[in-house]
């Protein structure tokens, strides 16, 4: 009976183990760039928000100071309004629920279990637009799904990663002499 007990204790600590284990982060990007454009000729800048759906308003900013670091991090130069293109960005967050299926392992037999969870999904869409030709010569888009509602310190540093990520692959600015 003791061994009974013991194997239960086991089997429990192993789901509740399993249950805690960081996960991978669980993000993609796409991204449609124009290889013909002219991205050395770029030098300075503008940021124009777009649109939000769902509670993602409240991110404008922290993803407006993200795009702005990013940029000059990679030697473009930040204007109020004007420049050779603009950083347009459409955000979306919003709760939902799903059904969570896992399949249990223990002493006593298998089964599965079934339960609603609460997630959040989210995108941001970056565009980069020629002020000149007004053509989106860039294009690059980050979805994500968490169960952990984030605020505050954690929601912005998630948007700097974010954004990190999405930029990733724009062009350093060549620096002439």
């Amino acid at each position: 009976m003791a061994n009974f007990f013991h194997s239960i204790a086991l089997g429990t600590s192993i789901i509740i183990a399993a249950g805690c284990a960081s996960q991978p982060s669980n993000y993609k990007t796409y991204l449609e760039a124009d290889q013909s454009y002219a991205y050395q000729e770029l030098t300075h800048f503008s940021i124009e928000p777009k649109q939000f759906v769902g509670n993602a308003s409240d991110a404008e900013p922290d993803i407006y100071d993200a795009v702005q670091s990013e940029l000059k991090a990679k030697g473009y130069q930040f204007t109020q309004t004007g420049g050779d293109f603009a950083v347009e960005f459409y955000a979306r967050r919003q709760e939902e629920k799903k059904m969570v299926v896992r399949p249990v392992h223990s002493p006593v037999g298998d089964f599965t279990e079934y339960r609603m969870e609460d997630f959040l999904k989210g995108a941001l869409v970056i565009h980069l637009r020629d002020l000149k030709t007004n053509k989106v010569f860039w294009k690059n888009t980050y979805s994500a799904q968490s169960q952990k509602k984030l605020e505050g310190a954690a929601l912005k540093e998630k948007i700097q990663q974010a954004v990190k990520k999405l930029f990733t692959p724009f062009p350093h600015k060549n620096k002439r002499k």
